[in-house]
């Protein structure tokens, strides 16, 4: 009874401790966090603020007016808004491509058995080696004999295919424990049934995570579009800004800010959207191990 007594002071210290080091942990990253967002607060609330405000000091974070007249100027100067759905398209194009041809090239790595399987792979993963500016010359030849140069397809199809996407994917699936698809065809189930009925729904974290990924990567590619895209209104976002820099004559800060505004709103709506799915990734990817 009395060494009950004395390990549940023990017992209390421990856990006092960690609630100490838990709460320090929460506030350092809480101060890590207030600094990467003060940078894009400040952008998005200089863009709707009034010239007297914008650049006033000590800065304004609260606008005592609503100005979006920087949004309207930089539309009229440039078609931004033409731009922004170009950029959508083949953002959304790409992502969904490369998630599907992800998805099924993993599924073939990670649970079927075929000749050169693992031969096959490693060339995939060479892949991952290579920079895409080396891909660029033979790239823009190809694609300049079969039509495709200005074209949005030269964007998107190059990104369907992703190394990384089918690297991730394949290492999750074989996560998943083989007895389940032994059951399935037990019961009949064919490869392409165990595929969308149990590796898929088993799936959604890391596909919300990839999703998220490769959102980013395409929805902020400058490099490809500006190579294959030559059109004013056939540009990217990406692309668009940069050429906004040199129209508006000695670079207008503000136009600048409230175009890179509406680049930044979008990746924050899928952040939000989907970070539960990358939460629960990071979670079942450390169990895991």
């Amino acid at each position: 009874m009395s060494q009950s007594i004395k390990m549940k002071p023990k017992k209390a210290k421990r856990n006092f401790r960690a609630e100490i080091s838990s709460q320090i942990a929460n506030l350092v990253l809480m101060i890590f966090a207030i600094f990467w967002i003060l940078p894009i607060a400040w952008l998005v609330l200089s863009s709707i603020q009034s010239r007297e405000e914008r650049f006033s000091i000590p800065p304004k974070w609260i606008p005592s007016t609503v100005d979006f007249s920087s949004y309207k100027r930089a539309v009229e100067l440039f078609p931004l808004a033409e731009q922004f759905l170009n950029s959508l398209k083949v953002t959304l194009i790409s992502t969904i491509g490369a998630l599907i041809i992800s998805s099924l090239a993993a599924y073939a790595f990670a649970r079927l058995e075929f000749f050169g399987r693992e031969a096959l792979f490693i060339i995939l993963l060479a892949g991952l080696m290579v920079p895409p500016q080396l891909t660029v010359i033979p790239s823009f030849i190809a694609f300049r004999q079969v039509g495709l140069i200005d074209n949005h397809a030269a964007l998107f199809l190059p990104a369907m295919i992703s190394p990384l996407g089918i690297f991730l994917l394949r290492q999750f699936f074989q996560s998943i424990p083989k007895e389940l698809d032994e059951s399935a065809k037990i019961d009949g189930a064919n490869a392409f049934s165990i595929f969308f009925r149990i590796i898929l729904p088993l799936s959604k974290a890391p596909l919300a995570a990839l999703f998220v990924v490769l959102f980013i990567a395409s929805w902020n590619d400058f490099f490809w579009p500006n190579i294959f895209i030559s059109t004013t209104t056939k540009m990217t976002l990406p692309v668009g800004i940069a050429s906004l820099v040199g129209v508006s004559g000695n670079t207008n800060v503000v136009l600048v800010m409230a175009s890179v505004s509406m680049q930044i709103v979008p990746l924050a709506l899928i952040f939000l959207f989907t970070q539960r799915f990358l939460i629960q990734s990071i979670a079942t990817t450390g169990i895991r191990g």
